[in-house]
This record gives C-alpha cells, sequence and structure tokens, in this order.
C-alpha cells in the first residue's frame, strides 16, 4: 500500500515535470514566432507585398470596370474593394506600429477580413442586393413620345431624324445611335430615327387583276400600302358578283396614284338588312355598300371620340331592312376632334413634336439661318395661334439653324451659288484695285466671321482690274499704237480709214477720249490712214466696147481691173449703169457718162460711173 502510494507520487510528479517542459516548449515556440514575425525580412516583405495585391485589386475593381459595358453591380465593387483597401491599409500598419497600436491593428485586420468574407457571403446569398448600374435601354419600337418621357427622366438629350418605313408605324422609333450595352451615365444625347409611315410616292409593281375576286385584289392593296383605291360597282351580266372587269393602272404605279377596279355587282337583291358598322372603316362600309348596289351618301363632322374618317353613324339601324331601289343610306364620318392651333412660336419643337404626335397631325420641318433667333428656336409656322384644323394635317415648322456666318469664297460664282442657297440679299458694286484681278472679290460689306443681319442687303466688292487711263493714240503707227496697248492692257482693234496726206497706218482716231478711265481689258478702236491716194492714167480703147451692154461691162471690168493694177492703183471702185439712148447702140458709153472713152484719170479711194446704153431699156 505504501509503495503504491510512492508510485503514486511518483507519477505525478511526472506529469508536473512534462507540464513544465511543455510550458516551457510553448513559451519557446512562442517566443521563436514572434521574434520570427518581429525580425524576419522575409515575412514583413511577404505581408507588405500581400497589402500591395490587395490595394492594386481595389484599384482595378475600381476603376478598370467604370467603363465597362456589362452589367455590374457597381456599388458591390465599390464596398468590396473599400475593404479590401482597409485590410492592406491594416497589414500595413500592423508592421509599422509597436504595443498597443499594433494590437489595434491586428484586430483591425482580422475584424476587416471576417467582414469581407460576410459580405461576399451575404451578397452571393442575395441576402443583400445593390442597385446595379443602368444602362442605356431599346428604343426601337417605342413612341416617340414614351421615348421622349424617357429621356427627359434620364437627362438624356433626343436628336431627331425621319424616315419612311413600311415596317413601323408614324411616329415609332426605328433605330438608334447609342447600343444598348453603353452605360446610362456615359450618354449625353441620343440620336433616332422616327418613321414617316410608308412612302406613298414609292413606285409598286401591281398585277393585272382583271377576273380576280375582289377579296384578292384587297390583300394585294393592302400589302402594297396602296392609298388612294377606288372602287366601282357596275352591272353586268357577264360576269360573277364580285368578279373585276376592268383595272386602270397595271404594273408600275405609285401608292399614291389612283387606282380605280370596276367590279361586277352580279344579280343583287331587291332587299338587304343593314349591318353592324361597329368595327367597320370607311373603306370597308363603303365597299359593303357597292358589293350590295346601295346608293350612299357621306357628311362629315367634329367629334372627339371617333377618330377621322372613322364612322360615327348611319341612318339605319343594325338588322333593319334596306330597300336597294329606293333607300339611301347616310354615313355621318368623323372628322376627328377639332383641333386649336396653340402659339407655336412661343413652344420648343420637343413641345412642337409632341403636340404633333398626340393630335395625330403630320409635320413637316425646314430650317434657315436666321440673326435673331436662336439655334433650334422656331421661326414660322403656317398656322397661327387658335386656327382650328383637323387630324393629319401638316403643320410646317421653320426652325432657326441660327445666325450665318459671312464666309470665304475662291470666287465669285461660289458667292452667288451661296448666297442663293441661303436665300441672301446682295448687291454688286465694282471697284479699280492694283492688287486683285479684274473679276475676284475685294471685299464684303460684312467681314467674314461676322453674322450677316436678317433683311440686310450684302454688298460684295468686285475687282475691275487696274484702272487705265486712254493715252492719245493719234499720230502714231500701228506698230506704236499696238505695243502700247499691250503694255496698258487694252484690246486694240485696228479699222481702215481714209486716204490723206497722213502717212499709210498712222492712227488717225480713236473711239475712246484721250484722258477716259477704263478698266483692263477694254477695247479701243484706232482707225488707220490709208496714207497718199495714188492716180493712174488709163485709156478706155473703143475695141473694149462690145455689141451689148453686158458685153461692154464685162470688158471694162476685166481691162480696168488689169490696166489699174500693173500700175499700182488698186483701191478704185467703178458703177456700171445701164441707160436707154434712143439714138446710140447698146454697148456704147453714152454721152452724159462721167467716165468717157478715151484717157481717163482714176485716183484710189474713188468710185467712177461708167453709163452704158442699152437698147433693152427703151422698152
Amino acid at each position: 500500500m505504501k509503495m503504491q502510494n510512492n508510485q503514486d507520487i511518483f507519477d505525478e510528479m511526472e506529469n508536473q515535470n512534462d507540464e513544465i517542459k511543455s510550458e516551457k516548449i510553448e513559451v519557446e515556440i512562442k517566443s521563436k514566432i514572434n521574434n520570427l514575425y518581429n525580425n524576419s525580412k522575409f515575412l514583413k516583405t511577404f505581408l507588405l507585398i500581400l497589402s500591395i495585391i490587395f490595394l492594386g485589386l481595389s484599384i482595378y475593381n475600381l476603376y478598370l470596370n467604370f467603363n465597362k459595358t456589362d452589367d455590374i453591380d457597381y456599388n458591390y465593387l465599390v464596398i468590396s474593394s473599400s475593404i479590401l483597401t482597409a485590410i492592406s491599409l491594416f497589414l500595413l500598419l500592423t508592421f509599422l506600429c509597436k504595443n498597443k497600436l499594433e494590437s489595434f491593428f491586428k484586430t483591425a485586420l482580422v475584424l476587416s477580413l471576417i467582414g469581407f468574407i460576410s459580405f461576399n457571403i451575404l451578397v452571393n446569398n442575395n441576402m443583400i442586393k445593390l442597385e446595379k448600374q443602368k444602362l442605356m435601354i431599346n428604343l426601337v419600337g417605342m413612341k416617340y413620345q414614351d421615348a421622349k418621357k424617357w429621356a427627359d427622366e434620364n437627362n438624356v438629350t433626343i436628336e431627331t431624324n425621319y424616315e419612311y418605313s413600311d415596317i413601323y408605324d408614324e411616329y415609332t422609333i426605328i433605330n438608334q445611335n447609342v447600343s444598348t450595352e453603353t452605360l446610362l451615365k456615359k450618354i449625353k444625347s441620343i440620336s433616332i430615327v422616327i418613321s414617316s409611315g410608308p412612302n406613298y410616292d414609292k413606285s409598286v409593281v401591281i398585277s393585272n387583276m382583271n377576273g380576280w375576286n375582289i377579296d384578292d385584289a384587297l390583300e394585294i392593296i393592302n400589302k402594297n400600302f396602296l392609298n388612294n383605291v377606288e372602287i366601282q360597282y357596275i352591272k353586268n351580266d357577264d360576269y360573277d358578283k364580285d368578279i373585276i372587269i376592268n383595272q386602270n393602272i397595271k404594273g408600275n404605279m405609285r401608292r399614291n396614284d389612283k387606282l380605280v377596279l370596276t367590279v361586277s355587282l352580279g344579280n343583287i337583291p331587291d332587299k338587304i338588312e343593314m349591318i353592324d358598322i361597329k368595327d367597320k372603316s370607311l373603306f370597308d362600309l363603303e365597299l359593303w355598300l357597292k358589293r350590295n348596289g346601295i346608293n350612299y351618301v357621306k357628311e362629315y363632322e367634329y367629334n372627339d371620340q371617333i377618330k377621322r374618317n372613322g364612322v360615327i353613324s348611319v341612318n339605319k339601324k343594325q338588322g333593319e331592312e334596306i330597300n336597294i331601289e329606293n333607300d339611301k343610306i347616310v354615313i355621318l364620318i368623323s372628322k376627328g376632334k377639332a383641333i386649336k392651333v396653340p402659339n407655336i412660336l412661343e413652344m420648343n419643337i420637343d413641345d412642337v413634336t409632341k403636340w404633333i404626335i398626340d393630335n395625330n397631325l403630320k409635320i413637316d420641318y425646314e430650317d434657315k439661318y436666321d440673326s435673331s433667333v436662336a439655334l433650334g428656336s422656331i421661326i414660322d409656322c403656317n398656322y397661327k395661334e387658335n386656327d382650328e384644323i383637323e387630324e393629319e394635317t401638316t403643320v410646317k415648322v421653320v426652325t432657326s439653324k441660327g445666325p450665318l456666318k459671312m464666309e470665304s469664297f475662291a470666287t465669285l460664282n461660289d458667292f452667288r451659288s451661296w448666297a442663293e442657297k441661303y436665300n441672301i440679299k446682295y448687291t454688286e458694286e465694282y471697284q479699280y484695285s492694283d492688287s486683285i484681278s479684274k473679276g475676284k472679290i475685294i471685299k464684303f460689306s460684312v467681314e467674314i466671321g461676322e453674322t450677316i443681319p436678317n433683311n440686310q442687303s450684302t454688298i460684295v466688292y468686285i475687282s475691275k482690274g487696274k484702272s487705265i487711263t486712254i493715252p492719245n493714240f493719234v499720230g502714231k503707227s500701228k506698230t506704236e499704237a499696238n505695243k502700247l496697248c499691250n503694255n496698258l492692257g487694252l484690246n486694240c482693234k485696228f479699222i481702215e480709214g481714209s486716204y490723206s496726206n497722213i502717212p499709210k497706218d498712222q492712227v488717225t482716231s480713236q473711239d475712246k477720249k484721250l484722258g477716259v478711265t477704263v478698266v483692263s481689258g477694254t477695247s479701243i478702236k484706232l482707225t488707220l490712214s490709208k496714207g497718199t491716194a495714188k492716180s493712174c492714167t488709163i485709156y478706155i480703147q473703143p475695141t473694149w466696147l462690145a455689141n451689148s451692154a453686158d458685153g461692154t461691162i464685162s470688158t471694162l471690168k476685166n481691162k480696168l481691173q488689169t490696166e489699174l493694177k500693173n500700175k499700182g492703183c488698186s483701191d478704185i471702185k467703178f458703177d456700171y449703169k445701164k441707160i436707154c439712148y434712143n439714138s446710140y447702140p447698146s454697148g456704147i458709153i453714152g454721152p452724159d457718162s462721167p467716165t468717157k472713152g478715151g484717157n481717163n484719170t482714176f485716183t484710189d479711194g474713188k468710185t467712177y460711173k461708167i453709163y452704158i446704153s442699152d437698147t433693152n431699156q427703151c422698152q
């Protein structure tokens, strides 16, 4: 028993020794860890790099994802990045601080890690829901007024353009220039294309529908958006009811060309019951009346409830009997609501467009420059305030393109074309210029870059070229005069004058007076002297006379021309005249002829008359 107690004491001591040893080992390990934690450059470097990675990840999330077009929860990124940034800062501060501050930052570091993990768990399990970034929506297929409302709510400016479309209804958006993957916060303005409905000027090809049933023809009419169709029913025993007999246009036609289809009435009853007109279009109702040979008239009135061209009522109730021969159906048709025009000049273009759409009107935009009206503001409209108009009326609105600035032009024709394009009033004034070529623009009354005032004529000053003072050409030779003309820039034209004592080819007169100012290229006529006239004596021989007046004249022309040329006289003319002399035979030079036979002296520049006897003149 005693030995047993001793053994227990021994075991207890052994256990105490083991505990002491364990505590020593634990202390040593903690000491070594603390030494490693406090002194290891490797660990500090590793943790420093880790903190930098956390910080870099934060920057990546915040910066690189800021402009991504994915459907990103940016609030999630902000919070996650903020926690990561805190973790990186606490890691750094743990190494930089000692004692109590070190313990504080270690605790903060642990809490940050716990917070980061907890936050992600809650988000991934949808326990926390954060708002995501908004992206551009798809406006295609949306009505303009709805798109405008969305744009106003999101501070986005809309620029509108219009195109015809067979697919989209009028005032429906058919295109947009901003992708639906674009972040909404990046969008300041968007350009959209709005449908103007079908283009009724478009050409289509229509088959020959003669022999078709009218219902089959109606499918073609609707498919091709034909909007000017008249269907006429006539009695014709050769064709069944509703068969097309004639068609006025076949092949190529425009949608708004008038298509007239003549259809067989077939056998019609004497009486028929009135149908239910509810949900019937005017076209369908008229077609039913025509198909049954029923006479009808149309009357119109404004109606706030029924759209324009909708049927308001008829003078027969549903099921009431119609006598085909005697009854006439009166169709009351809606003109739509009476639309009172607001003061459009006081509205902005968006409000006008909304008013147009809301009231089922059509709009025709035009813009022009105006120095007194701000860009985009309305200048004019084809309807005044309080005018009453119907639905589908076209409202023409003129908007301002702002002030028109004077531009620089290479040629006068360029300016004229520009002025005509923008309806600019202008006058042209010509001035002499030593530096600007003839026909070129010198300047404008409005400086380049300045605003052109409304209703004020702009003056364009055009160069006449250098001013030239006409000198005295009289007394100069042709060579001297021609040289002087070329030097001055004049266009000299020389004409032959008369004989005189002035030497040949010397200027005797000019058509522009000395001292007159003209432009470059001006034409001036200079008359040149023929010099001293030469005289030649010729003997007209009796043998030159023939037995007839014509024979004598022919011989004299030949002989005189030859003789004068041989003697150097080449500018002498003769005037032959046939006269009746009762006592003289034909062919003889008359006794009273200014030029007689024998010797005659002829001088250059003169005309000489010769009278020849001709008995034929006596008859």
